[in-house]
């Protein structure tokens, strides 16, 4: 049976994620609360990952990481289509080298726009699904759930405070300071948070 409770607290997540990125009067007094959007929603992935079996869990792991694969994918050539026509119009616009694969693959920087850094989230996924498909096959992955939960949630705490010390507004260097620990200090622990809930 469907829970719609969960169904709510999406669309209510959902609106504070568009809140991010629009400008409103009051932005600046709900800010704080919207930083608790996509957290939550790895959180709700978790949730619903977990299963007691986890040969049924693998599977329905599996399924995501190919989900997210492709909506990764599809993210990539959707960005690549108004990037080639002002390509075609002007050359010298933006050229693709190693360092923007790097920042695609590492970082979750799209290709194709630069300053798309905010679809972090779906290589932070992506990642995620992998190592925790990989950790199924192990016989220590509740505890290194219970383990690693805290420590990394304690570390990204930590990172918080410590990056906005060396940052300016260098968004390269934000990348590589800011965002390459998401997807240990944020999507794993809200997901495997997310998990220890529904296990116990």
């Amino acid at each position: 049976m469907r829970n719609h409770s969960f169904d709510i607290l999406k669309l209510f997540l959902a609106l504070l994620v568009v809140f991010i990125h629009i400008h409103v009067p009051w932005r600046d007094s709900i800010l704080p609360l919207t930083r608790c959007a996509v957290p939550c929603f790895f959180m709700i992935s978790g949730f619903f990952l977990y299963n007691m079996d986890k040969e049924k869990m693998r599977q329905r792991v599996g399924q995501g990481i190919r989900r997210m694969f492709n909506i990764t994918l599809f993210a990539t050539l959707l960005y690549m289509i108004p990037w080639i026509l002002h390509h075609m119009q002007s050359p010298d616009m933006y050229q693709i080298d190693f360092i923007d694969l790097v920042n695609f693959v590492f970082w979750g920087i799209p290709l194709f726009l630069p300053e798309g850094i905010h679809l972090w989230y779906l290589q932070a996924y992506l990642y995620v699904l992998i190592v925790v498909y990989v950790l199924l096959r192990k016989s220590y992955f509740n505890r290194v759930l219970i383990i690693a939960v805290p420590l990394l949630f304690t570390l990204h705490i930590l990172w918080k405070h410590i990056v906005p010390m060396f940052v300016t507004g260098d968004t390269l260097t934000f990348a590589l300071l800011g965002y390459f620990p998401a997807y240990l200090s944020i999507a794993f622990p809200a997901v495997g948070l997310g998990m220890l809930v529904r296990k116990y």
